[in-house]
């Protein structure tokens, strides 16, 4: 399939219109037309899990401290593939966010919450580092099983203070210290990556700004 709403507030209203035309009966409906895989497509790439194709099915996973499996996708009969795997996680979000906005069904709203839903579990994009290629990528965000939506999780935003990174590919754990009277730097306990910045550099968005800059200078 194909992306054709690749804005995220165009795929939102396009989800939500689905919702609000055939309500309730999306759950455990197994005949969906194109037309509605492609709204769920379109939500799905722009929470950015890079979907290949959305197909009718359930995925199971294990029951911790049981064996049991139980369905990812207890409301939305379809899943999310990337490549030939099914992505257990996107299938829940999927999931989630279906059983998240017939919440609101026919309310008003339900488009805004569903942008703001969408908004908050879209990953932070990396930021690169070096000139050799360097990347910040964002921790995991933490899951709430208990949660009714659990798989709705809030990911790091630019506007947020920089705190446990991960660098990509070494996939070491980065750390902001303070070593200078007028720095901070960025360490990778793995392969001892250091990145000097300056104290005024307090979130991911500045740090995205302050790097691009130096890398032009450079």
């Amino acid at each position: 399939m194909k992306t054709f709403y690749s804005h995220p507030r165009e795929a939102a209203n396009a989800f939500a219109n689905m919702v609000n035309m055939h309500g309730h009966a999306l759950r455990h409906n197994k005949s969906l037309r194109q037309g509605e895989l492609q709204a769920m497509f379109d939500l799905v790439s722009c929470a950015g899990f890079k979907p290949s194709e959305i197909v009718e099915g359930q995925i199971l996973e294990d029951v911790p401290d049981s064996t049991r499996k139980d369905p990812v996708n207890r409301s939305c009969m379809y899943k999310v593939v990337t490549g030939q795997r099914d992505h257990a996680f996107a299938t829940g979000w999927l999931d989630n966010m279906l059983s998240y906005g017939l919440g609101f069904y026919n309310q008003e709203g339900l488009h805004d919450k569903l942008y703001e839903q969408l908004i908050k579990s879209t990953p932070l994009d990396p930021i690169r580092l070096t000139k050799e290629g360097d990347f910040l990528i964002e921790s995991e965000p933490k899951v709430n099983w208990r949660d009714i939506c659990p798989y709705l999780v809030t990911h790091t935003k630019n506007e947020d203070k920089i705190g446990m990174s991960i660098h990509g590919y070494c996939h070491g754990w980065l750390d902001l210290r303070r070593t200078t009277e007028t720095h901070n730097a960025l360490f990778c306990r793995a392969c001892y990556l250091r990145v000097a910045l300056p104290l005024e550099i307090k979130t991911y968005g500045e740090l995205r700004n302050y790097i691009e800059e130096q890398l032009l200078v450079s």
